[in-house]
């Protein structure tokens, strides 16, 4: 019982040094110093966790496949092809096809295809596919050349 009525003495004084206002302070400090010390440490692990997805997306085989369709939009919009922002990959098919001229038509839907297989489709890029992107943007390129002439 007695050792019971020392631990009750000490929490006292310990409520009382609080509150008269010695350690309550302290404490506060503490509580914000964690605090602070936990977002600072998540926010790096965000920036280190989105840098090596960077990374890894640059080192992918699958990276091109949305670098060509982004090029091939671009051809098209340099020469004045105009992309409404909120239409979808499948529905630029038809419009691109028409800019492009028939000749292009199988080529659109090979780089449509391939870009939303890899951007939305959690797809992987093979060689072949890739070789083949190349060329048929730059067929498509062409295209575009020769038109202009």
């Amino acid at each position: 019982m007695y050792e019971a009525s020392e631990w009750w003495q000490s929490v006292a004084g310990f409520l009382q040094r609080l509150s008269r206002g010695v350690i309550l302070p302290l404490l506060a400090l503490l509580a914000v110093s964690v605090g602070l010390f936990l977002i600072l440490r998540h926010i790096m692990k965000e920036k280190e966790g989105k840098k090596g997805k960077e990374e890894k997306k640059r080192e992918s085989p699958s990276f091109p496949a949305i670098l060509f369709y982004r090029k091939m939009l671009s051809l098209a919009e340099r020469r004045g092809f105009i992309r409404l922002p909120n239409m979808t990959p499948y529905e630029l098919i038809n419009p691109l096809t028409r800019f492009f001229g028939t000749k292009g038509c199988e080529g659109v839907k090979f780089v449509t295809e391939m870009f939303v297989k890899i951007r939305y489709g959690g797809g992987s890029l093979q060689v072949d596919e890739q070789r083949r992107l190349e060329e048929t943007v730059d067929t498509l390129s062409s295209l575009l050349r020769n038109k202009k002439n």
